[in-house]
């Protein structure tokens, strides 16, 4: 069951949650004061919107964080598709390249 965003509280100290989906493909991003993400996200056609949704155990993940001047922080999970650690590794690379760090839940055998 899908819980509308508007239905919340508005707290700018929470995550934000994004739902988002590329034909086939879906991810939920969570974001903490993470700016330009969706620059990243939304590229190759990726369309996001504010939605909470459920989110089945061991989900592939990864999150990035940079600890300037205040916390940053992004996590994504992977709902549904193909090419999923393609598409991850991706997004990755692109954070790393913003002077994120990125780490992946090597127990997950998914990153393995």
């Amino acid at each position: 069951m899908n819980t509308n965003i508007d239905d919340l509280p508005n707290d700018s100290s929470q995550d934000e949650i994004w739902y988002c989906t590329q034909n086939s493909k879906e991810v939920l991003v969570e974001v903490k004061s993470v700016n330009n993400w969706q620059e990243v996200i939304e590229k190759d056609s990726w369309q996001c919107v504010q939605e909470l949704v459920s989110v089945p155990d061991n989900m592939p993940q990864f999150s990035c964080e940079n600890d300037g001047d205040q916390i940053n922080l992004i996590t994504l999970t992977w709902l549904k598709g193909v090419q999923a650690k393609t598409q991850m590794k991706s997004w990755i690379d692109a954070f790393q390249k913003q002077d994120m760090i990125c780490t992946t839940d090597e127990t997950n055998p998914f990153w393995q």
